[in-house]
């Protein structure tokens, strides 16, 4: 899978100051049969090869990134663009899938079957959702709930950030608060027990009233 020196005519801004990215890039097969053969099946994708430089000389060694985007007119550039910037937003995802493991404790549960494992994480997902929706209300939030929002006067210049765990300690403790009603479809557990007492005592001819009713 290398790629000759020649076709690192790409270059992009890299992850820090002063750092830069040269990039080259070519349509790779990658086998997808759990053997090899020489009749494997395989699928085509775009390998983006990077190397980072500073000061004109190069640290570290390369890294790759394996992408297959939906547009097949993208050219080379915008390939490794979309790539480098896609890569760029790799620790909010770790962050999202950390959280997902520790507030939501996904690693935690147990399921015997493969659809209520894509169950589970349906139900997990639109859960990370809420959550992060609630921050187009970050301001109002931070007023309610200024100890678990913001521990310091410094962090009102965070709120704009990545503030999803604080947010899922504000929806805990909300939650904790809420009450839970009796929602069961059953018209006699809608009746008061008492009264289905006094419906008894009359049926049977016994129309005493108990002393505590």
């Amino acid at each position: 899978m290398s790629i000759r020196k020649a076709e690192f005519a790409f270059e992009l801004p890299g992850f820090k100051p002063g750092e830069t990215l040269r990039c080259a890039t070519r349509r790779i097969g990658i086998r997808t049969d759990d053997h090899p053969s020489s009749k494997a099946n395989s699928v085509v994708a775009s390998l983006v090869d990077c190397r980072k430089f500073k000061n004109g000389s190069q640290k570290g060694k390369d890294f790759y990134l394996i992408c297959d985007f939906a547009d097949p007119g993208l050219s080379d550039l915008e390939v490794i663009q979309k790539a480098i910037n896609t890569y760029r937003k790799r620790w909010k995802i770790e962050e999202v899938h950390r959280q997902m493991k520790q507030d939501l404790q996904w690693e935690n549960m147990r399921l015997a079957s493969y659809v209520k494992l894509k169950n589970l994480n349906m139900l997990i997902t639109i859960s990370q959702c809420f959550i992060y929706s609630c921050k187009d209300m970050i301001e109002k939030i931070a007023e309610a709930f200024p100890k678990l929002i913001c521990y310091r006067k410094e962090d009102w210049q965070k709120l704009r950030k990545f503030v999803y765990y604080r947010l899922c300690q504000v929806i805990k403790l909300c939650l904790q608060r809420a009450t839970l009603y009796n929602t069961s479809p059953y018209k006699d557990d809608l009746i008061d027990p008492w009264q289905m007492k006094y419906g008894r005592f009359k049926k049977w001819g016994d129309v005493s009233i108990p002393n505590n009713p």
